[in-house]
């Protein structure tokens, strides 16, 4: 009977462990497709703000060669801009 309580006792204890062990697996999966989710929306993010610099960047190049030939042609010592932006897909200072 001692040893039966003994089994019990230490089947209960690893009983526990094991809850445990699978909560924390189950904690830890969740963290992982947090992460996986988190790292997926960033890819996405890079990919759009990739995507926004390529449409813009001639607009802008051209934009600012123009100010800097009007900045040369005027003869002017400075010229302050800020900030500009963009309306319709256009540059507006």
């Amino acid at each position: 009977m001692i040893m039966t309580i003994t089994e019990d006792v230490e089947r209960k204890a690893l009983q526990a462990k094991l809850d445990k062990m699978a909560t924390d697996l189950e904690e830890v999966r969740l963290l992982n497709s947090h992460f996986q989710e988190d790292q997926l929306l960033q890819l996405s993010h890079q990919k759009q703000t990739e995507t926004v610099c390529e449409q813009v960047r001639d607009k802008i190049g051209d934009f600012i060669k123009g100010v800097f030939s009007k900045f040369q042609d005027l003869d002017f010592s400075f010229l302050e801009m800020n900030p500009f932006t963009l309306v319709d897909g256009e540059p507006y200072p």
